[in-house]
């Protein structure tokens, strides 16, 4: 009987990983325009930080710079982002090139993080979370009043975010941790 057990366990978790990577090939594959919707959408769902407008109850309103809050959705504007750094540091090497996106996307996790701290929210930044996928680190972990808010994966311009990094977050989020992707546009 205990056999049976974790034969339907096992097949149960398979399941639910085989049905995590569909929905994050999915995610990949549709074009941008199949999951847009619209700003007043935006607006009253509550995705995005822009001067006034709150991402949800407990994180504060950002008036410092504008950011745009994704979860599967396009920004409003159809905009395409650039990417971080300039394609003269992709001519002296690959290595400049990811440098100098990481160091964009570490300044913006942190301005994020202190915009954040500045609204009496706690911060932790790379956090680690245990997922069966591998190891997550979270840009940011916030909490408030004692209660854990979830993450952020905070990407600047057109960083990638990555099938394998939707499923852990998809698992994350199923698991009670909700993670948010906030995206600063290079030309902002």
């Amino acid at each position: 009987m205990k056999d049976v057990l974790k034969l339907i366990k096992k097949s149960i978790e398979v399941v639910f990983v085989i049905i995590l990577i569909l929905t994050c090939m999915v995610l990949t594959v549709i074009p941008a325009s199949a999951k847009s919707i619209s700003y007043d959408q935006l607006h009253h769902s509550c995705t995005v930080f822009h001067n006034n407008y709150t991402a949800q109850e407990g994180i504060p309103t950002i008036t410092t710079s504008s950011y745009i809050v994704r979860r599967n959705v396009t920004v409003p504007s159809g905009n395409m982002y650039l990417g971080v750094a300039s394609s003269t540091a992709a001519t002296e090497g690959t290595q400049s090139l990811i440098q100098a996106n990481r160091t964009a996307g570490n300044l913006f996790r942190d301005e994020l993080a202190t915009a954040l701290r500045a609204e009496g929210r706690t911060v932790n930044t790379e956090v680690y979370k245990w997922t069966p996928f591998g190891k997550r680190y979270m840009d940011l972990d916030v909490w408030h009043n004692g209660v854990n808010l979830g993450g952020i994966e905070t990407k600047v311009g057109g960083s990638r975010y990555l099938p394998l990094q939707r499923l852990k977050d998809a698992w994350l989020d199923a698991n009670g941790y909700p993670v948010q992707l906030v995206r600063k546009p290079a030309n902002w």
